[in-house]
């Protein structure tokens, strides 16, 4: 009789000790400083650059502006819960997306090592929206 209750609360005790670990763990901020050349045509303008930068944003579904010149500010609200911030400045030749601010993102500076962790969820957005600059470029230069 005792196993019947026992197995049972053993799958819900396994089931949410799956769900809170595989929750938002922090991990190395990645897209913080980093920059990617393009590889251009000598044609390719900073103009050019802004307005892949600016449609990727757009299908990734963060909202841009121009924070001042060759630099654009995009931000991104997940399920009104997550809300990140970074700067991309880019020239005729390369862009570097980094890191502004956050909500709800466990973004915090590492005493013991020196480096700053986020939620992991951050670099899967990031990244989205990095490799969408890269295929926007690539279709302006063809």
């Amino acid at each position: 009789m005792k196993r019947h209750f026992f197995f049972p609360l053993m799958l819900v005790l396994l089931a949410f000790s799956v769900i809170c670990g595989c929750g938002a763990a922090s991990t190395p901020l990645t897209y913080g400083g980093g920059s990617a050349r393009a590889l251009l045509q000598k044609d390719f303008t900073a103009a050019d650059m802004r307005e892949a930068i600016l449609r990727a944003c757009y299908m990734t579904q963060w909202h841009a502006a121009d924070a001042d010149a060759n630099t654009i500010e995009a931000r991104t609200l997940v399920g009104n819960r997550y809300s990140v911030v970074v700067v991309i400045r880019y020239s005729a030749a390369e862009y570097a997306i980094n890191y502004r601010d956050s909500v709800n993102m466990d973004y915090a500076f590492n005493d013991a090592d020196g480096t700053y962790t986020i939620n992991r969820k951050y670099n899967v957005w990031v990244g989205k929206l990095d490799r969408s600059i890269q295929t926007h470029i690539a279709q302006r230069t063809i």
